[in-house]
């Protein structure tokens, strides 16, 4: 911001003051903040439901005719050069979502559709790896592991009384 510095207690307790009251009002603004784009994109969400029961609603509506009109011919068939409606048969399955439910089931009657995943956890990993002060990650058996370093980074902790 500018060249200020402090240089006695005096000023650092001013500094404090002054810090103690920007982090209050920072947080009371982003909390405003926060409260109003929640309340916009509530807004939104319902101005979004409302175009798209809108639309949906008039596309079913010709679609529903178009279909009902198709169903009054001969084959159930309407064929124009713009668009062509056909009527038949899908099957339609329902099945659990759950994945524990769906692999006691594949347990079961299909085994062999269990697949296994590799996967791999960056705590097992550290925990075989030594930092050089250097920032090298050294494996068990000293190899150096490549893609993988380490350095410090300096963090100032400010605690307020």
């Amino acid at each position: 911001m500018t060249d200020l510095k402090i240089t006695n207690d005096e000023e650092a307790m001013t500094f404090v003051e002054k810090y103690k009251a920007a982090k209050e009002s920072a947080k009371k603004e982003i909390s405003e903040s926060e409260e109003k784009v929640k309340k916009w994109n509530k807004q939104n969400e319902d101005w979004f439901k409302k175009i798209k029961i809108n639309n949906e609603a008039k596309v079913d509506f010709y679609k529903s005719q178009l279909d009902a009109y198709a169903m009054t011919l001969p084959q159930k068939r309407l064929d124009l050069p713009n668009i062509l409606i056909t009527h038949g048969t899908k099957q339609v399955i329902n099945y659990p979502k759950d994945k524990a439910k769906l692999l006691e089931i594949a347990k079961k009657y299909s085994p062999d559709a269990i697949k296994t995943e590799e996967k791999v956890n960056w705590s097992d990993i550290k925990k075989n790896l030594v930092f050089s002060k250097t920032g090298q990650a050294i494996s068990k058996n000293g190899e150096v592991v490549e893609d993988i370093d380490a350095w410090k980074e300096e963090k100032t902790n400010i605690t307020i009384r």
